[in-house]
């Protein structure tokens, strides 16, 4: 329980700070950039980056939990690979796949 805790502070930290850093980068760069079509590329490419290590974080973050949960990481139909995670926090983070994680469970609130 102390490690979920734990974890989950440290993601929530993990990702404002990742957002500041970016904010910090996109001001700091605004300041000096001329070109404003120019600008609004590096704003997109830079903030898509920043959602990847956030995304990135949270994966981390879950096969920190589900390794210390379980003990080890299978999920009833054998071995988890380490890509299971990113594609767990990539779908959660967008909610686009959220049919594709809770195919047989009931995911309604």
């Amino acid at each position: 329980m102390l490690l979920l805790l734990a974890t989950t502070v440290l993601l929530v930290l993990g990702a404002a700070a990742n957002h500041l850093q970016a904010l910090v980068l996109l001001t700091a760069g605004l300041r000096r950039v001329r070109k404003a079509r120019l600008w609004v590329g590096v704003a997109v490419i830079l903030s898509i980056v920043a959602h990847v290590v956030e995304i990135s974080l949270f994966a981390l973050g879950y096969r920190l939990i589900a390794s210390e949960h379980t003990g080890r990481l299978v999920n009833g139909q054998g071995e988890v690979s380490e890509d299971y995670f990113f594609y767990f926090s990539f779908t959660a983070y967008t909610t686009l796949g959220l049919a594709t994680l809770c195919r047989k469970a009931r995911c309604g609130f």
